[in-house]
Parts: C-alpha cells; structure tokens; sequence
C-alpha cells in the first residue's frame, strides 16, 4: 500500500529537482487534479492506494519527468 501524500511528495521532490512545478489545479469528480509542467496529473482522493495504482500515477508523469524516474 502507497500513501497518497507520499505519491504527491515523490513527484513533488522529482519536478522540484527537474524544475519544474507540481501544483494542485482543481478537484474533479472523485479526483483531485493536478499540474506538472503543464500536464494534467489526476490523484484519486483515497489516503491510500494499491502499489499498481501508484505506478499508474508515476507513468503519466513520465511524460515530463522520462522513463522510469520513480524506480
């Protein structure tokens, strides 16, 4: 299990060091949206998620922050 602040966090800590921003845009339906370097990022609103759950995150930041930057 993956905590939601600690998904935020990591990709916070990642953008910071690319610099780029992370910054909460607005909340959806039952996600909370958020913006790295200009790319719509959505977090499901539960505090914690399934490992699989984290990594689908991860990878559509990918886009931004390259292959594989989590691991």
């Amino acid at each position: 299990m993956t905590k939601r602040t600690e998904i935020i966090a990591k990709i916070e800590a990642a953008a910071k060091a690319k610099g780029m921003t992370f910054e909460f845009d607005r909340k959806g339906g039952n996600h909370d949206i958020y913006k790295l370097g200009g790319v719509m990022i959505p977090v499901g609103r539960h505090r914690d998620f399934g490992n699989s759950y984290a990594v689908m995150v991860y990878k559509e930041c990918q886009i931004k922050l390259g292959k594989g930057w989590w691991k």
